[in-house]
């Protein structure tokens, strides 16, 4: 269900402030297809936010999870936003996600959904439920 290789699209570059002392700008890429497919999940879902998150899990040891909220970000997260929808990690996540392209990724007629290409992975598992990240 995963992809190493995304297809040449339009992209949205969104940047991301990291504070906690930080002044540098960071990146996070969000093409325009992911954030139509979010803006159309949250819609149906009656949610405004998405919230990203790392899990233990797989034989990689990680995994995103991509889940739909209500809740603002707290002191300690940060966030990225377009048209009034914000994708929100933990501050700690931004850094293992700093320089990744989000897109939504059509496999085939049984498996699509959210992909993100992170330069912090080292490899991902042969069934693609999760990374190995450095």
């Amino acid at each position: 269900m995963w992809s190493t290789h995304l297809p040449q699209v339009n992209v949205a570059v969104v940047h991301l402030l990291i504070y906690k002392g930080k002044s540098d700008m960071q990146t996070i890429t969000v093409t325009d297809n992911a954030w139509k497919k979010i803006n159309e999940r949250l819609s149906t879902l009656e949610s405004s936010n998405l919230r990203i998150r790392l899990n233990s899990k797989g034989c990689g040891g990680s995994s995103y999870a991509f889940e739909p909220t209500d809740k603002e970000p707290t002191g300690t997260e940060e966030y990225v936003e377009k048209d009034g929808t914000k994708i929100i990690f933990s501050g700690n996540m931004g850094f293992i996600i700093r320089g990744s392209t989000m897109d939504w990724i059509v496999k085939d007629d049984f498996s699509e959904g959210f992909d993100l290409v992170n330069p912090q992975e080292i490899g991902r598992c042969g069934c693609g439920e999760s990374v190995i990240l450095k």
